[in-house]
């Protein structure tokens, strides 16, 4: 009977050897004439390069203006880049990250406010996954608006073609290089790379399976005069009643002194700042004297008023909501956003060449016909506001959506409010069944924290790694899906595990190591809204110290708790354990035909039997 032994090792070999594509089998497609046989003709694009990079090397950047960035310790694949004409007088390229070590999926990752240009480092942090990765330059290359003066088709490059398009091509170009099907593809995008990713799954619901977004300016209209309109509360030279700079840090330690308590523990973080009420009178000058002679170390009445006007909505004509307001919580950095040295060209630059007014036109023009003006040009076609987001919901595509409460540029209100409008637009009250919103407290614009608070922040993806440092070298976190939003997301996608919450840390301020985990300062939960992290008991720099609680009943317990009780005890341990089966499967490949089929499980399967025979027959 040797020979069925034999029979069965031979076919266990044969799935063995089925498991890895040879690498030399698809790094001979890393060539440029290869590479432009994938495209498809009607496309009209062109391979500009391509090259393969040896493991742990350095892609130097040249002439990228709006991320110039060289990324180091790369794994060992290929970087290309295609240009794609859009219109007549437009064009836009994007660039491919494809590594040898694949894991069947895509991922695009957005770019930042106006800066044009290939997002390498992005790329980068989202190519050490295993992911094909793709990021397009949104069809200019700068920092600024002024690309888009009488540049209607550019405009419309940033605000949606070169997204989708840079998305349907890269993927054609991905399955050709590997010869093998997509298994599942994502998106991950901070900022206006939020708004894209909003405005895929608004726009193109089968572009990504799933999507990854935070503190996403989606109301272009709205969000670009909001910028300018809190300037002009502040930042006049001319007037005596700005509040200086050096001002802000006192307000922020007075801000974090009086909300810290009011969420019912003094940690030096402020849970929910919506929730605070803050008087700022106790900074009142005491006469005009001291308000002359100590203006920075309190306020006069027309400063507190300007701090009304900050910390409240936007309402103009006719009482319309124009957007929400800076949080109580964010005055730490103010100076990058607020200013108080004059108005920022940038937020200028929106009206004079988005929505083409030339330069004539300043700041002190802007009313509610310019907010008019905005909403019937919609410029690029850039608002994500399209709240019926069935066509996503319904072909099974996940949202997970982050922000922080301290976010000085994008007011978090607006990401509150977005996600009600999609609810009541969708009449669904299990809207959590495919969207998630994760308010994180103390986080500021899409990464990093206040000293004053140094909360926990860090929820990984390929967004945040580069906030830490240039070339952070610390690997995803695939081991626990709740510590990695973008593993979070794939579970969610791929095994139908949604996230009960996720594990945000941060580490000792000034640190400037951040891959031993044993460094890590903090831990804590960010549960999806409108639950809150509420302390238990125990160390309370532990997230296992925390549970998410539910202010209201809009959200059903059995579907993010997992209980019928209060609220989610939070358990690291338990949530790896979970990840195991999730994380096997999302580090091997994926047959295009099933994707539940791995070939890796089916040879140990044959192993297992022909070893069993052989016994048998012995």
């Amino acid at each position: 009977m040797w020979w069925v032994v034999a029979f069965f090792l031979s076919v266990s070999v044969q799935f063995t050897l089925a498991t890895t594509t040879s690498t030399a089998n698809y790094t001979a497609n890393c060539d440029v004439t290869v590479l432009q046989t994938f495209l498809p003709s009607s496309s009209n694009a062109t391979v500009v390069f391509a090259s393969h990079l040896a493991d742990n090397s350095t892609w130097d950047v040249v002439d990228d203006v709006g991320y110039p960035t060289s990324p180091s310790g790369l794994p060992a694949l290929c970087v290309l880049k295609v240009e794609v004409p859009s219109s007549d007088s437009s064009f836009f390229n994007f660039a491919l990250f494809l590594p040898d070590d694949w894991n069947s999926r895509f991922l695009g990752v957005g770019n930042a406010a106006w800066s044009g240009g290939i997002h390498w480092s992005h790329m980068a942090a989202g190519v050490k996954y295993g992911f094909a990765t793709m990021s397009t330059d949104t069809g200019h290359n700068g920092t600024t608006a002024s690309w888009a003066y009488n540049n209607t088709e550019a405009i419309a490059d940033w605000g949606w073609r070169s997204m989708h398009y840079s998305t349907v091509y890269a993927k054609i170009v991905s399955e050709a290089y590997y010869n093998e099907t997509l298994a599942y593809s994502y998106f991950d995008g901070c900022s206006t790379g939020g708004r894209q990713g909003l405005k895929a799954a608004q726009t193109f619901p089968d572009d990504f399976d799933g999507v990854l977004i935070g503190a996403p300016p989606w109301w272009t209209t709205r969000i670009q005069l909001y910028n300018l309109k809190v300037q002009t509360f502040n930042a006049l030279n001319s007037s005596a009643s700005s509040i200086s700079a050096d001002m802000f840090t006192i307000l922020a330690d007075e801000v974090l002194r009086q909300c810290d308590p009011q969420d019912g523990l003094v940690d030096s973080v402020i849970s929910n700042p919506e929730r605070c009420v803050f008087k700022p009178s106790t900074l009142l000058c005491a006469n005009e004297t001291e308000a002359e002679n100590s203006p920075a170390t309190c306020l006069t009445s027309d400063q507190i008023n300007i701090l009304y006007h900050i910390y409240t909505d936007w309402i103009d004509g006719n009482q319309t909501y124009i957007s929400s307001h800076l949080e109580l919580g964010s005055e730490s950095a103010w100076s990058s956003t607020l200013g108080s040295n004059g108005i920022y060209a940038n937020y200028e630059g929106y009206v004079q060449y988005v929505m083409q007014q030339g330069t004539d036109w300043t700041w002190e023009m802007l009313d509610y016909d310019t907010v008019l003006l905005s909403d019937s040009m919609n410029p690029g076609n850039s608002n994500a506001d399209d709240f019926d987001m069935s066509a996503f919901q319904d072909r099974g595509g996940k949202l997970l959506h982050f922000h922080g409460w301290a976010d000085p540029s994008v007011p978090p209100g607006d990401s509150v409010y977005l996600y009600e409008h999609v609810e009541q637009a969708m009449a669904n009250s299990t809207i959590d069944e495919f969207y998630r919103l994760f308010m994180v407290p103390g986080m500021e614009h899409c990464a990093s924290t206040p000293d004053i608070m140094n909360a926990p922040w860090y929820i990984g993806g390929a967004t945040q790694p580069t906030t830490l440092s240039d070339n952070i070298q610390e690997q995803p976190e695939i081991g626990n899906r709740t510590q990695d939003a973008l593993v979070a997301l794939m579970a969610w996608v791929e095994e139908g595990i949604a996230p009960p919450y996720l594990t945000a840390k941060t580490w000792a301020i000034n640190s400037t190591e951040f891959t031993d985990d044993s460094l890590v300062a903090r831990r804590r939960p960010i549960c999806p809204y409108p639950h809150e992290a509420r302390y238990v008991s125990g160390n309370v720099n532990e997230s296992s110290s925390w549970t998410c609680d539910s202010p209201v009943s809009t959200v059903s317990e059995s579907t993010v708790n997992g209980t019928t009780g209060n609220g989610t005890t939070v358990n690291e341990s338990n949530a790896t354990n979970a990840s195991n089966a999730t994380t096997q499967k999302q580090k091997q490949k994926v047959t295009s035909s099933a994707g539940s089929l791995h070939y890796g499980i089916l040879s140990n399967m044959w192993c297992l039997a022909a070893y069993a025979l052989f016994f048998l027959l012995v």
